[in-house]
């Protein structure tokens, strides 16, 4: 006997077509927490190691390198993250829009701080408070800033002891 294989075609309209095409790029595009599901126990920047209670994350814009959902850095829509400079004397304040999230690159702020401690700290603790980012991420991006600039300093000349 010959197998015969079926195929069937059908045709659709091109008006129907972009709407099927337009709700398959709908439907792609998942909420964050079932990201989070998928990705949880094993991505490229979890790093595991033995008797370690919670993992380490390594991922961009994570400001305290736990793996959890609410640090996590590719998942949120609204992500906060503060970088050293590549010129090595000041920090960038990385922010992601929250309405281009389907245009990735397209969706990130990066704003420098090189002015100063003081001026740059304040200028995080504004731009977050502005753009209403949670409460404990702004403390966060402020305390990351300010260990970025501060490592940066030239170290002080150490004072000689008195006899």
């Amino acid at each position: 006997m010959d197998k015969i294989s079926h195929c069937i075609i059908i045709r659709i309209p091109k008006k129907k077509l972009s709407d099927i095409l337009s709700s398959i790029k709908m439907a792609s595009a998942a909420s964050p927490e079932l990201v989070w599901q998928m990705i949880r126990n094993n991505h490229g920047s979890l790093m595991k190691a033995r008797n370690i209670r919670r993992p380490f994350s390594k991922e961009a814009n994570n400001l305290k390198n736990v793996n959890s959902y609410r640090f996590n850095g590719f998942v949120q829509k609204n992500v906060v993250g503060v970088e050293p400079m590549a010129s090595g004397k000041g920090a960038v304040l990385i922010t992601k829009k929250k309405r281009s999230s389907h245009k990735p690159g397209q969706s990130v702020l990066r704003q420098p701080l090189v002015k100063g401690k003081r001026v740059s700290i304040q200028k995080v603790r504004r731009a977050l408070k502005g753009a209403s980012y949670r409460k404990d991420l702004r403390s966060l991006a402020a305390r990351r800033a300010a260990a970025i600039i501060r490592s940066q300093e030239p170290p002080r000349p150490a004072k000689a002891k008195k006899n």
